[in-house]
Formats: structure tokens, C-alpha cells, sequence
């Protein structure tokens, strides 16, 4: 508890579990790590393949805290849109239950560049709302094999993606909701 204060004194406004690689934080702790967390105001960000457990962000958004999922949910971005732990998600973000994260496209696709095939979960995810959608370039891009992302291509497939209106909302203004706001 005393890390945790003064990590929280440092900036830290949340804690990540990875349940998708191997030594990560199995999701049967969030209840355990939840409760540590929950008097700093802290979310909850899960890195998980949505499509493997359908129902995990759910489980994890009954916790009371705000849920942040890492990569539109780590699902293949070719089957997203009829898997139902993507459906599912959607209708959290719809509801404010959870965030998502749009970062990782090269995670979820092979193509490079614009990452096309990604736009229709970023256009399902603004439908659901807005209001929920952060962006992060996952830099300095971990476990990932060659070719490394250009940063410059990660941005610019961002401002493609959304429309201008939404650049401040998702690049300052919902960051400062799920950051700062106390």
C-alpha cells in the first residue's frame, strides 16, 4: 500500500494486467488488486484477448473501478466485428462501463501503413461512444517482430481514422477525464 501511495503521489493513475503473454497478473486477481487501488482512484487496465474471454471486461467492470482495455481488445481485427468479446465490448463502451485503448493496430492485423482492415473496429467503437476512446502509440513497441512501427505512421492512421472533430476528445480530452479527473 505504501508503493502504491507514492506511485500515486509520482502520477501513476492506474495498474496494467496482462493476461494475454506468460508471467503476467491472471484476471482471478483483479478483485484482490482492485481493492488496493480502489482508494487512489485508480482504473484497472487489462491487456486480453477479448475473443478468448468473452465476458471478461465485464467481470472486471463490476469491480466498481474504471476498466481500460488495451489494444481494441487484442482481437484479430478480421474477425472483431463478429466476435462476440468485441460485440460485447462495444456495449460496454456504449454504457461508459469500459475504455478502450486504440493502440496496438499492428498487434491485431500484418498489414502496415493505414492499417485498413482496423478501421472498422475504430468506426464501431466511435458508434458505441466516443466519450470512451483514448489513444497510444504502445511505444517503445514491445515483443514486437520486425517490422518495427513508425511512430509517424501510428499518428497519422490515428487522424485518419477519426474525424477531425474527434482529435481533441480522444487525444486530450477523455485522457484528462480518465487521468485526472478526481
Amino acid at each position: 500500500e505504501q508503493d502504491i501511495a507514492r506511485w500515486d503521489a509520482l502520477g501513476a493513475r492506474g495498474t496494467r494486467c496482462n493476461a494475454l503473454f506468460a508471467g503476467g497478473t491472471a484476471l482471478a486477481h483483479m478483485r484482490e488488486i482492485a481493492a488496493r487501488v480502489r482508494e487512489f482512484d485508480w482504473h484497472l487496465q487489462l491487456l486480453i484477448d477479448v475473443d478468448a474471454e468473452p465476458q471478461a471486461v465485464e467481470r472486471v467492470a463490476d469491480l466498481g473501478l474504471p476498466v481500460v482495455v488495451d489494444h481494441f481488445g487484442h482481437v484479430a481485427a478480421g474477425r472483431a466485428m463478429s466476435s462476440p468479446g468485441f460485440v460485447n465490448l462495444c456495449a460496454l463502451v456504449r454504457e461508459g462501463r469500459a475504455w478502450v485503448k486504440l493502440s496496438g493496430a499492428y498487434r491485431i492485423t500484418a498489414e502496415r501503413g493505414r492499417y485498413a482492415g482496423v478501421a472498422p473496429l475504430v468506426e464501431a467503437l466511435l458508434a458505441a461512444n466516443p466519450q470512451q476512446l483514448v489513444w497510444g502509440s504502445d511505444w517503445p513497441h514491445p515483443a514486437v517482430a520486425a517490422p518495427m512501427p513508425d511512430d509517424t505512421d501510428l499518428v497519422d492512421t490515428l487522424l485518419h481514422w477519426l474525424p477531425e472533430s474527434m482529435w481533441r476528445q480522444v487525444l486530450v480530452d477523455n485522457p484528462q477525464r480518465l487521468y485526472w479527473a478526481r
